[in-house]
């Protein structure tokens, strides 16, 4: 298509409007519609998140329409209310998808004008919540602007997920000053397995160590092992089809940690199915089993226990 310029009118703001992102790009009949957030700067003179609404004609670009602007209200209200020590700008942000699920990182500034209070914060779409990221550098700088993400392949040619901000000179230590790249390689897996005649791949992305993945099918299960160093941090997230998810469990499964009930986070796109969880590193045995068979196997559990209890009980009575 060629490059455009866009020169519109202020929409929101009565003075400045700036730093766009686009949240995703559709093509209805012969136009591409773009949904782009951009932010405005307020009666009181802060800055705030927007979104507005791009229509390309594939035919003729140069006739393209900005529209359908309006304040990102409850965004806004959210980051405010969920950290009020922040009384400056909401500026600048990028949206992205990481294991099918939708993040925005978000710029802003605790003191109105000081250049050296910008904080990052990570929101997520599916959970509505805002958490403050903390960044460290070499040498500790404290005031980060301006984020971009995306996932891509490392130098070593593996997935990984580079992060990218701009120091701004006011918190910055010696030498760090400007823009700043952070990239984390995802160690992940495929595993195979066949369910009614049928082949399916099953991709495990963790900081641990998987081992002995299995699939036992007249229990509908998938189990593997995870370790790490004692005591640190674990998780992984398990991707699998959607199709087998459905076939496997109809869509309701739960997690056992050490044959015992764990908790979980899944989510969906219209492939895949995610289910995340995290524990303390030790050996563990994860267990991926339809929901009603944990209830059975917790109740059988449960009885044994009271079983075993009400034998200690007989026999101190003799």
């Amino acid at each position: 298509m060629g490059y455009y310029e866009l020169i519109t009118n202020l929409t929101i703001a009565v003075q400045l409007e700036g730093t766009p992102n686009i949240y995703n790009i559709t093509i209805e009949s012969s136009a591409m519609k773009v949904c782009v957030g951009f932010h405005y700067n307020d009666a009181w003179g802060l800055d705030r998140v927007a979104v507005g609404h791009l229509t390309i004609p594939l035919d003729n670009p140069k006739d393209m329409v900005w529209n359908c602007t309006r304040s990102q209200t409850e965004y806004n209200q959210k980051l405010l209310q969920t950290y009020p020590n922040i009384k400056g700008h909401i500026g600048d942000r990028d949206y992205g998808q990481i294991f099918g699920r939708n993040f925005s990182l978000q710029e802003a500034q605790l003191v109105k004008s000081d250049f050296g209070t910008w904080h990052i914060f990570l929101y997520d779409h599916s959970t509505g919540n805002f958490t403050e990221v903390n960044i460290k550098t070499h040498k500790g700088s404290t005031s980060f602007g301006n984020p971009t993400f995306t996932r891509l392949k490392s130098p070593n040619g593996k997935n990984a997920i580079v992060v990218t901000y701009f120091l701004f000179s006011e918190g910055a230590k010696a030498g760090e000053a400007g823009e700043l790249i952070f990239y984390k390689e995802l160690k992940s897996e495929q595993f195979q397995l066949t369910y009614k005649d049928n082949s399916y791949f099953i991709d495990i992305t963790s900081n641990s160590t998987i081992s002995d993945f299995d699939f036992n099918e007249s229990e509908r299960s998938i189990n593997f092992n995870v370790s790490g160093p004692d005591g640190s941090k674990g998780f992984c997230i398990v991707k699998s089809p959607n199709k087998l998810t459905q076939d496997l469990w109809q869509g309701n499964f739960t997690i056992l940690l050490d044959g015992k009930s764990h908790h979980f986070e899944d989510w969906t796109d219209t492939e895949s199915t995610y289910i995340y969880t995290n524990y303390t590193h030790l050996e563990h045995k994860i267990t991926i089993i339809p929901e009603l068979t944990s209830l059975i196997m917790l109740t059988t559990s449960t009885f044994a226990t009271i079983a075993v209890m009400l034998m200690k009980k007989r026999k101190s009575f003799r």
